[in-house]
């Protein structure tokens, strides 16, 4: 059922909820950070640049922390849709994925600061992102498979391609330039 003259409005018959049209929220990552094979006990929680490469012996890996609050997404609201959002530092290509990381107690810098030697385990596929990247502009990845609701949710970037594709951090200087995860949810 829906409210007389207005569709973006529904009410759900087995609750009696009144479901508003869709909103969308952006939301800033709380920390980011590479991590880099060829210096394992080495932290670049503090760069302005994040990288991915497969290349042997020079792998490296990207995390990114967004902690979602209820009055950003409130309680009992539905996730429709997550775009990560991140802009390349420079021309390139290859295809990079976004993967889903279950542990959220990583440290960006500092003492304990992730490293290649401690950093938590990349899990399943969220999404594959665009394989051309160009200065300035953001590439995107779905993740609303791993976004569901309110909480603290940590997303990781590896790619199979053997140079660096270079990405920008949350310390990069243009606040335009740095990630962000956009959500769509109804109540």
């Amino acid at each position: 059922p829906t409210i007389d003259g207005d569709t973006t409005w529904t009410i759900n018959p087995a609750t009696g909820v009144v479901n508003g049209a869709p909103q969308v929220v952006t939301v800033s990552p709380v920390k980011d950070a590479m991590v880099k094979f060829a210096a394992p006990t080495s932290n670049f929680g503090t760069s302005n640049q994040l990288q991915v490469s497969n290349q042997t012996n020079f792998q490296k890996q990207v995390f990114l922390q967004f902690n979602i609050t209820t009055a950003q997404v409130p309680t009992g609201s539905t996730v429709t849709g997550a775009t990560l959002l991140v802009a390349s530092q420079s021309n390139s290509s290859g295809l990079v994925n976004a993967k889903a990381v279950g542990n959220t107690t990583w440290t960006e810098s500092g003492t304990g600061g992730i490293t290649w030697n401690t950093k938590p385990a990349i899990g399943v596929t969220l999404g594959t992102g665009d394989s051309s990247h160009s200065a300035g502009v953001d590439s995107t990845w779905n993740v609303t498979s791993h976004i569901t609701a309110s909480g603290n949710y940590t997303i990781g970037l590896d790619t199979t391609n053997a140079g660096d594709i270079n990405f920008h951090s949350r310390e990069a200087s243009d606040v335009n330039n740095r990630p962000l995860l956009q959500i769509t949810f109804q109540r």
